[in-house]
């Protein structure tokens, strides 16, 4: 299927009464919403933490005692829904796609409400995830596409915080506890720093009830 511009209207920006701006574009696709949670809380807010934005990010999806990772994924599997997410320089991002039936799709962002307000960053996943991070790190000084954006950075941004790669480097992620971790998480991951974008067949009422119970 080929979607064309037909498909959808023009953006439209409501607030919640947090005052968090929702980017909301109206789709004739009847049978998905899509919603994207944009938080500026990319590497070049690392500090000298270098890969702490993207440890933070990774660790979320791990959730919490109650609903852990595996969980997670299988539960939005049964409810048809996919999540996934990236950190880039500036920004750290979540995407869920979900059916858009009101169950399914309620159930959906309670899903992503957990991944965004109630992890627990326990330290056998900080542990996990650490090692995770620097195995991606020493793969990434094999790859050519990799090593040249990194090389182009450093010569845009020269000592600058966005001269760094979103993993970080070995030193940084050793370098990162779960106080550092505590911390970053509850500087930028507020209502302030958040943005949504909500595309599906719904109107402005709908996807102003979205967004607050994705932020709740």
């Amino acid at each position: 299927i080929t979607l064309t511009s037909s498909c959808f209207s023009a953006p439209i920006i409501l607030y919640t009464k947090s005052k968090t701006p929702i980017y909301f574009i109206h789709s004739n696709e009847p049978k998905i919403v899509d919603i994207n949670v944009i938080t500026r809380a990319g590497s070049a807010y690392d500090g000298n933490k270098y890969g702490l934005a993207k440890l933070t990010h990774s660790l979320m999806r791990a959730g919490n005692s109650k609903l852990n990772a595996n969980k997670i994924n299988n539960q939005l599997q049964a409810y048809g829904a996919h999540l996934d997410g990236f950190t880039t320089r500036s920004s750290s991002v979540w995407h869920l796609r979900s059916l858009a039936d009101k169950k399914d799709l309620n159930y959906s962002i309670t899903v992503l409400n957990t991944i965004l307000s109630k992890p627990e960053f326990n330290t056998i996943d900080i542990k996990s995830y650490k090692t995770r991070q620097k195995s991606a790190i020493l793969q990434s000084h094999n790859k050519p596409g990799e090593l040249l954006s990194l090389n182009i950075a450093r010569h845009l941004y020269k000592s600058t915080p966005l001269a760094h790669s979103t993993l970080g480097t070995i030193k940084g992620v050793n370098g990162i506890y779960r106080k550092n971790i505590l911390k970053f998480y509850k500087q930028y991951y507020v209502k302030n720093n958040i943005e949504l974008a909500v595309v599906g067949s719904i109107n402005k009422q709908q996807a102003l009830e979205i967004a607050d119970k994705c932020l709740k």
